[in-house]
């Protein structure tokens, strides 16, 4: 991993991405393509992460 502290932040012990953090390649959410966090990125791809925000 290229940044190991964030490790945490985005994964759970099982090495799930966490529920609340939505990754997106291509805008398109990884959870609906098949491959998941095995997507093959390209250089010209661009990947977003998204925590939840919660307020009130």
């Amino acid at each position: 991993m290229r940044y190991p502290p964030l490790k945490a932040e985005l994964f759970n012990e099982e090495g799930e991405l966490h529920n609340y953090v939505h990754v997106f390649v291509n805008g398109r959410d990884i959870r609906y393509m098949a491959t998941l966090m095995d997507t093959l990125l390209k250089e010209t791809d661009e990947v977003d992460l998204f925590p939840a925000v919660g307020g009130g």
